[in-house]
């Protein structure tokens, strides 16, 4: 008899559509947290796209956040963003800023990642040091500190540190090892936490124009992830990369435009059942100081 009332009626209709609202909103949260799990490399700081952390020829300044011993071959320093969506769904997309300066004490690393959208954002912020060890070892080390923000659940904060090394049997050859998160974990929180990541990586420089990556990524609940790539410089303004990732089966694909002391990236991705990615990334370095 209650409902027979208009104004009742009302109120129990607006009740049940913010708890169905509600209700929507959270799976979506779940399902997009569950992409974000399930695929390898969303809950690392590194973008796949990028190869050169194994190399003495190929390196540039986003090699860092794959092994942050790479930072300790660059000679000179630079800035660069980076931008890519996954499956070119907005929610999934991610930004990355960073910044290289060499010293005659180590050189130095800053990087920033932005991953979401205002629903659920993770971002982290990350301060990063190599140097080399004489002439065949470098290492380096980063500390983060991330930020995870939830929609109608808060935000959660905490501390985490990576480090690398990457040893150079060869003029050719290079090999190193990547540990990321170790043990991290949100305090107060025991439904979050920072997975852990190991990498062993392999690169091998056929010459200044043809390089060959391979990594083996083993993050905490996940499968082994082998990717494997190669670049190829056609000319000193521009080259193409092709990567593969065989723990979702995605195979990567782009080239680069060189002019003076900038590159444009401009990369795409394409999974069998979420379809493709893009992305596109730029660098500048900086001017060369004469001694």
């Amino acid at each position: 008899m209650m409902l027979k009332n208009p104004y009742v009626s009302l109120v129990v209709r607006g009740t049940l559509l913010h708890i169905y609202n509600d209700m929507m909103r959270t799976l979506f949260l779940l399902f997009l947290f569950g992409l974000y799990r399930a695929q390898p490399g969303l809950t690392q700081y590194s973008v796949p796209w990028n190869l050169g952390a194994y190399s003495q020829q190929h390196t540039d300044i986003f090699s860092f956040g794959s092994n942050q011993a790479a930072l300790a071959g660059l000679k000179q320093g630079g800035i660069g963003a980076a931008g890519e969506r996954k499956y070119l769904l907005e929610e999934l997309a991610a930004y990355r800023l960073v910044l290289a300066l060499p010293s005659t004490s180590g050189n130095f690393g800053f990087q920033v990642i932005s991953k979401g959208f205002s629903d659920y954002r993770d971002s982290q912020f990350g301060l990063a040091y190599a140097r080399q060890l004489g002439k065949k070892a470098a290492a380096g080390i980063q500390f983060n500190y991330n930020n995870l923000q939830i929609a109608g659940y808060g935000s959660a904060k905490t501390l985490s540190a990576e480090t690398g090394l990457v040893l150079h049997l060869s003029s050719r050859l290079h090999t190193g090892i990547h540990l990321n998160n170790p043990g991290g974990k949100y305090p107060g929180n025991k439904m979050i936490k920072l997975p852990s990541v190991y990498t062993m990586g392999w690169g091998y420089d056929f010459s200044e124009q043809l390089f060959f990556s391979c990594e083996i990524v083993k993050e905490e609940n996940q499968p082994a992830d082998a990717r494997v790539g190669i670049q190829y410089i056609i000319t000193p303004a521009l080259f193409i990369r092709t990567l593969i990732q065989t723990a979702n089966a995605t195979a990567w694909f782009g080239a680069g435009l060189t002019r003076n002391r900038s590159r444009l990236d401009i990369y795409t991705g394409y999974h069998p059942q979420l379809g493709p990615s893009a992305g596109i990334q730029l660098l500048h370095e900086f001017k060369k100081e004469d001694k």
